[in-house]
């Protein structure tokens, strides 16, 4: 009878220990996932134009590498602007080496287009180059 509470005890803490290791899972580190390679802001802006659907069936919640032009550098909400279509924000940032109208390579994970303002948008990137 001993042995059968003990058993009951040891199953349901295995149980409650699963359920909180697939709740609680680890955050994501952006910067160290494989991404996929994007040549241009314009590429993948044309995409969502054509067929919202698909792009987000490609884009969405995954990493991506994004080639363009900084337009605006926002120090305060540590977002930077590239190509007018792609709003970025970053956990940190060196916003000296940010100056507008120079190039930038930057990784982050995409989290969707927004057509009201027909704006990509990225969370949690870094600069590549």
């Amino acid at each position: 009878m001993k042995f059968k509470w003990i058993l009951i005890l040891l199953l349901f803490l295995i149980l409650v220990w699963v359920g909180y290791s697939y709740i609680y899972k680890e955050h994501r580190n952006i910067s160290t996932e494989n991404s996929m390679k994007i040549s241009s802001v314009e590429n993948i802006f044309n995409e969502f134009k054509q067929d919202e659907n698909k792009a987000n069936k490609r884009y969405l919640d995954k990493v991506i590498q994004v080639k363009g032009k900084v337009t605006q550098v926002d120090s305060i909400q540590k977002t930077i602007t590239i190509d007018e279509k792609l709003f970025s924000s970053f956990q940190k940032v060196d916003f000296e080496s940010c100056k507008l109208n120079s190039t930038l390579v930057i990784k982050g994970r995409f989290i969707g287009y927004d057509d009201l303002l027909e704006e990509l948008k990225m969370d949690n990137c870094v600069i590549i180059e």
